[in-house]
């Protein structure tokens, strides 16, 4: 470079440090804030195209991407290869103390010896502090970094003898190893000067000075044939620019020279390969270290890199030039501009066409299954369509069916059959003193029991809870009672034993004549209903005939007890709240309670809602109860503000009609600003059931709340056949798995599996999942096995009423359960 281009470069350096100080000194000083990304200066020594800088930069930013917090980039090109006047330094220190004087940099990162020096220079002075990572650094001593607490790094290595003996093995005529060094660089003649000795009696290693084409040509002539060429540097022209490295090597192999090299950059240009140091693994590790520290790791505990990440790398056209295989290469060699074979050129369109032939093959077998093994799978999912899972028995469904089926026979044929309903009596004292596992098991034994005495073509179905019906075809209302007689007797006399107890319970029963005048099953339901309930009401354990002309039955459809009372009980405030903790396996502080209604008769007694809430419903009031629930539930948290700070959510329950109705709606918002209660804090739950009848409206109703903060929890998920076929367009925030299958998780692999299913649909959508039926502490430890989120039922705690649970909670947390 002449001195005018000299004089150029510094009046252009002066010119831009007097503004950056005229900037800095207009800038006013500002209150340090925390910063959101982290500052990490690249100092590369050549300039920016030059094949090693754009490599090594490559793989800096490559490693750098798989960092989360946001990294600023500053980087720096020294260009020592072109320029390397002692002004010149002198004027990119200036600048460079004046660019990075309130950077506030976390990282250098330094690319070959040169950058190193040039920074280390000033380090203590510009960047005190700073770590720095260097990278391509050569001529390395152990010593050079003792007294260097900040600084780690890349050792650049070339492998020479690892290349040597490489050529030596794939070119075994070789007589010469010759070393291209034009320019005679002092660092690449230390590198070569000892390989003489080294190899003396097995190959003479030479190095060639020469620094123009034509040069080269000659000195190669003149060392005769078999030559093993190994290019370290190109040789500057007249115009004061290297001529370009790529450009050299494509020379020699055009010569028919076996070329092989020491970097990567080569690779692709003409070399045939060797032990070659990676620009983009000296980068990439560089980052690696760099990041560490980014990430808190003290700089003395992040090692320097003595060992140069060298990778064996070959180019496949050069090796098919000197008639060399892949069998002849190192193992785990990298080989590029390797064709294409068939497979890899169209893979997709081969496994599509091994994917449809596949397909043809296994579409093919099932075809040929034989047809009694399909039948036999139709036959399983008929049984499982109508066949209660619980008892084995029929479910309400097919008994539905059949009953349908003989009411239109009987249009065309009269002929005697009876409608029969049965209802267990105080069945919910076996679940409340004993858990539904008992329960459970009484149901599956009262039905084995009650099938082996109903009359061969009589239909005993489970139409519900505690409910059973027989379908008795052919037969008189004598007779039917008769029968009806043996099933009292039987159930009276049982004894169920469940852990050291001895249970009994009894039996109401409904019978109805199905008659000429029987207009639909819907009504015959009904009457059988009406038969029962007098049952019960005359003290159990006794059977009713239906008869239109009896007046307890007109009586029984004219009192509407429940409706009375309910409406009773909303005048005179005599439903009341209870509570029930909903626990989380993962955070104690997440503080969840299930509000429950109860309501207390006047003789003080509680009564559990599974007594009026069925009445509400039939009759429409159920809307009314939820806006009583909703009205006291937010005048409690309000009145409570220490309480409702500590919870974290607290579940309301409502109906199907509710979600279903705009006017709740607009009363629950208007209820939220009345009592001033945050939307995050409330979680409506509602049954999937009532969700999925009217699927547009409940989306609308849910999504208002949502967008004011409220959440919905979905209520006995997984009892419906719809259930994962609904979720999706369901914005829920908690899943709540049916206890049918929480309960036996424990014993019952299909169960553990349903739990563990619609745990990981839940987490899968962004959803929470709440377990009830949470009953002994077995049972909790599988579902944290599994992952839910939350558990409730009475391992955890009991319902109690919220009056209590509030003053407990200003001494401890709203669940006594750790």
């Amino acid at each position: 470079m002449n001195a005018l281009n000299l004089k150029k470069i510094f009046i252009a350096l002066s010119l831009l440090i007097a503004t950056l100080l005229l900037c800095t000194q207009s800038v006013t000083a500002e209150v340090d804030e925390p910063r959101a990304t982290q500052n990490v200066l690249v100092v590369h020594s050549s300039y920016d195209s030059f094949p090693w800088t754009v490599s090594i930069q490559k793989g800096i930013e490559q490693r750098f991407a798989s960092h989360t917090q946001p990294i600023e980039f500053w980087t720096e090109y020294l260009d020592t290869k072109r320029i390397k006047s002692p002004h010149y330094f002198e004027k990119l220190h200036e600048l460079l103390s004046i660019k990075y004087k309130e950077a506030a940099l976390d990282l250098i990162i330094t690319v070959d010896n040169d950058a190193y020096d040039f920074m280390m220079h000033d380090h203590d002075v510009l960047f005190p502090n700073t770590p720095v990572v260097f990278s391509g650094f050569n001529g390395y001593q152990q010593m050079y970094f003792e007294d260097q607490p900040l600084v780690t790094g890349v050792v650049e290595e070339s492998s020479f003898e690892e290349t040597i003996d490489l050529a030596l093995s794939l070119h075994p005529q070789t007589q010469k190893v010759v070393f291209l060094i034009p320019d005679a660089w002092p660092s690449r003649l230390a590198w070569v000067k000892g390989l003489p000795d080294k190899y003396q009696g097995r190959v003479e290693v030479t190095n060639s000075y020469a620094n123009s084409l034509k040069s080269i040509d000659a000195e190669l002539k003149a060392l005769g044939a078999n030559l093993v060429v190994i290019p370290l540097n190109s040789f500057m022209i007249s115009s004061g620019e290297y001529f370009p490295f790529p450009e050299l090597i494509s020379y020699l192999a055009s010569k028919n020279y076996p070329v092989y090299g020491l970097w990567d950059v080569a690779l692709g240009h003409g070399i045939i390969g060797g032990k070659l140091v990676s620009g983009e693994l000296q980068g990439s590790e560089a980052a690696r270290l760099g990041l560490k520290i980014l990430e808190g790791e003290p700089v003395s505990e992040v090692a320097i890199i003595e060992q140069s990440p060298n990778n064996f790398m070959f180019d496949w056209l050069q090796l098919r030039r000197f008639n060399l295989t892949l069998d002849d290469l190192p193992e785990g060699a990298v080989v590029i501009n390797r064709p294409v074979n068939f497979y890899e050129k169209y893979k997709v369109i081969t496994w599509i066409v091994i994917s449809i032939i596949l397909f043809l093959t296994f579409l093919i077998a099932l075809l040929s299954i034989n047809i009694r093994q399909r039948k036999r799978v139709e036959r399983e999912l008929s049984y499982q369509a109508s066949h209660d899972s619980l008892t084995g028995l029929v479910n309400r469904r097919e008994f539905e069916l059949r009953s349908e089926r003989l009411l239109s026979l009987k249009r065309q044929n009269f002929n005697h059959h009876v409608l029969c309903y049965m209802d267990l009596d105080q069945f919910k004292l076996v679940n409340d003193n004993h858990g539904h596992n008992a329960g459970d098991e009484l149901l599956r034994q009262l039905g084995f029991e009650l099938q082996k005495m109903v009359r061969r073509g009589d239909t005993l179905a489970r139409l519900g809870g505690d409910e059973f019906g027989i379908l008795m075809e052919y037969c008189s209302i004598e007779d039917a009672y008769r029968i009806a007689g043996s099933f009292l007797k039987m159930i009276q006399e049982y004894q169920f034993f469940w852990e050291e107890h001895t249970l009994k319970v009894s039996v109401s029963i409904g019978l109805v004549p199905i008659t000429q005048e029987s207009s639909n099953l819907t009504q015959l339901l009904k009457d059988a209903d009406a038969a029962c309930y007098i049952a019960k009401d005359k003290g159990r354990n006794r059977i009713q005939v239906y008869d239109s002309d009896d007046s307890e039955i007109a009586q029984a459809y004219g009192e509407m007890k429940w409706v009375e009372v309910l409406q009773h009980a909303l005048k005179n405030d005599q439903l009341c709240l209870y509570a029930q903790p909903i626990i989380s396996l993962k955070d104690r502080t997440d503080q969840h309670l299930e509000i429950l209604l109860r309501m207390e008769n006047e003789s003080g007694n509680i009564i559990t809602p599974d007594n009026f809430l069925p009445a509400a419903e039939r009759y429409n009031l159920i809307t009314s109860i939820d806006r009583w629930v909703i009205n006291k539930t937010f005048s409690v948290l309000a009145n409570k503000p220490e309480f409702l700070a500590q919870l974290n959510v607290c579940a309301i329950n409502l109906s199907g009609p509710s979600v279903s109705s705009s006017e709740m709606l607009e009363y629950i918002i208007e209820q939220l600003n009345s009592f001033k209660i945050p939307g995050y804090k409330i979680c409506f739950e509602i049954t999937e059931t009532a969700a999925i009848s009217n699927l547009g409206k409940a989306t609308e109703f849910m999504k208002t709340l949502k967008a004011l903060g409220c959440r919905f929890s979905l209520d006995d998920f997984g009892s419906g056949l719809s259930s994962f076929a609904y979720l999706k367009n369901l914005p829920v925030d908690y899943l709540k798995i049916d206890g049918m299958f929480v309960k036996d998780i424990v014993d019952d692999p299909i169960d553990f599996a349903m739990v563990k299913s619609i745990n990981e649909i839940g987490q899968v959508m962004g959803m929470l999942t709440i377990a009830e039926f949470v009953e002994n502490h077995n049972i909790k430890d599988a579902l944290q096995q599994i992952g839910v989120d939350y558990v409730q039922g009475y391992s955890i705690e009991r319902p109690m009423p919220l009056a209590q649970i509030i003053s407990r909670s200003s001494t401890s947390n709203l669940s006594k359960i750790d």
